[in-house]
């Protein structure tokens, strides 16, 4: 006898809201199987954001692919952006479903998986549990990892944030980055002031950049190219 008790799921009613954007994601499609896949994959969405919602994670639907009509049409993505984490894939499921079907496409590009089961009439959702990654297509629910473990696995994906602002900066007042070199130091003046002369770049007060900065790509053995 299994003594161990059923780790609890996380229980949310699906909102009026959330069914109307998925309605309208799915008006966006032809097919009906594309545009069923479609709603599914909206209600676990927002079925997800609402329990990391509820933990105190902050998310951003906008900068989800799963949010955007064209990324929903090429691919079968259900992904949610955690800024400064990266993206969460939430795989909806139906209640008596006993695995999760992960499209290959999502294999890749994230921080990990939950699975997210809704009851036959749409109303209610159920976060079954997570996975860190994936690499099949069928992931059964039965080797979840239990959600109360999810916060702390999640607060370990913290990703350093892009410095390519900070490089800009520091490129405008006069700093150079590894790797590039100012004009002066690969051509000749003649060939310098030619360059310039046909950016024709507009400048203003606010933003403009004293001097420009180029790169040797190597494009083969014998080929050089320089952005």
């Amino acid at each position: 006898m299994n003594n161990n008790p059923k780790p609890e799921r996380f229980q949310t009613n699906i909102s009026l809201i959330a069914h109307v954007q998925a309605e309208t994601f799915r008006c966006y499609q032809s097919q009906e199987i594309k545009g069923k896949q479609v709603y599914l994959n909206t209600l676990a969405v927002c079925a997800a954001n609402s329990y990391l919602n509820l933990i105190g994670w902050s998310t951003s639907l906008s900068q989800s692919d799963s949010w955007n009509p064209i990324s929903q049409t090429m691919m079968d993505v259900a992904d949610l952006h955690i800024p400064g984490y990266g993206k969460l894939e939430c795989r909806p499921v139906l209640a008596g479903d006993t695995a999760a079907i992960i499209p290959p496409e999502v294999w890749s590009g994230r921080i990990g998986y939950i699975v997210v089961m809704l009851e036959r009439d749409l109303k209610q959702a159920y976060i079954e549990g997570f996975a860190r990654q994936i690499d099949r297509l069928e992931l059964p629910l039965a080797q979840l990892e239990p959600m109360d473990q999810f916060p702390t696995y999640l607060s370990q994906q913290k990703r350093a944030e892009p410095h390519f602002t900070t490089e800009l900066s520091s490129w405008m007042k006069g700093g150079l980055s590894h790797g590039w070199q100012r004009l002066e130091e690969l051509f000749s003046p003649t060939m310098v002031m030619s360059f310039r002369s046909k950016l024709e770049l507009p400048q203003s007060p606010a933003s403009s950049v004293s001097e420009s900065r180029v790169k040797l790509i190597k494009l083969g053995a014998n080929l050089e190219h320089t952005i």
